[in-house]
């Protein structure tokens, strides 16, 4: 069978561990995997995929340790 569509929800690391102080926030990306996972079922058998991304923690970089951007237009 061909998809028929596809529906994609963003989600963090807070649909699956909840911390002290963040209760609102894990409480409301705890639900968005339900409903995604809901959505999943239901859409099945109308070819329509129902996709989670989890976007993971991840540590900022500071413009101090991105490479320079070359100014000359000579190849690398």
């Amino acid at each position: 069978m061909r998809s028929k569509g596809r529906v994609v929800n963003i989600t963090s690391t807070g649909g699956r561990v909840a911390m002290p102080a963040y209760g609102a926030y894990a409480g409301s990306k705890f639900a968005l995997e339900a409903v995604s996972d809901s959505l999943r079922r239901e859409l099945a058998s109308q070819g329509v995929e129902v996709i989670v991304v989890n976007r993971a923690a991840s540590r900022p970089t500071s413009r101090s340790a991105a490479p320079s951007p070359r100014t000359d237009s000579s190849p690398p």
